[in-house]
């Protein structure tokens, strides 16, 4: 959906917010899809996507790769650490690390899954759900290394320390984003000078 609405974007000739379409995309799947709002794997996708979301701005002030991918990486968890904490109770400290392996699995799951939209022949179509599935268990087995109790912190949120945790992430990511603002419309004044 946030692929469409940026689609709709282009062809329109209007500018997209990246948390404009976060929010539409969240909003179409809740009307057509209700059941979702009780779905802890959807709200954990959708608050992981408005982290990494947020976090775009301060990536353009990361100059080195590995920084930026592990800024996502954490910028996608800090919103979802009170849902680990009500249901899992316990936060893998390894996690964000995790997530940078984790995308070696999962582009070519991705892209193997591309490919079964496709009209393929049976055995071709068997041979990209045999990959797919493959892929899956030894994605599955590379995380089960990693979950000990040596790297699990226990974490345990009420609902209220939730709500609090969450008001208290969002004043700081509003603060944090105000901050760089105003710092880029300070430079851009003082690099706008005039010349004779």
């Amino acid at each position: 959906l946030m692929i469409c609405y940026g689609l709709a974007a282009a062809a329109g000739a209007f500018r997209i917010e990246p948390l404009n379409a976060w929010a539409f995309a969240t909003t179409i799947i809740l009307i057509l899809q209700p059941y979702q709002a009780s779905s802890l794997s959807f709200w954990l996708s959708v608050l992981a996507t408005f982290g990494i979301l947020a976090s775009l701005p301060l990536l353009g002030l990361i100059k080195y790769v590995p920084l930026k991918a592990i800024t996502v990486s954490i910028m996608a968890q800090l919103p979802i650490i009170p849902l680990i904490g009500l249901y899992f109770h316990q936060f893998n400290i390894l996690s964000p690390i995790l997530n940078l392996f984790a995308l070696f699995f999962l582009y070519p799951l991705i892209i193997i899954g591309f490919f079964l939209l496709l009209p393929l022949p049976a055995f071709l179509a068997s041979f990209f759900v045999f990959l797919e599935e493959e892929l899956s268990i030894y994605f599955l087995k590379f995380l089960s290394l990693f979950d000990n109790r040596w790297n699990c912190l226990p974490v345990y949120f009420s609902l209220e320390v939730a709500l609090i945790y969450w008001g208290i992430y969002l004043v700081c990511l509003i603060g944090v984003l105000r901050f760089f603002q105003t710092r880029g419309h300070r430079r851009q004044k003082r690099g706008s000078g005039y010349f004779v």
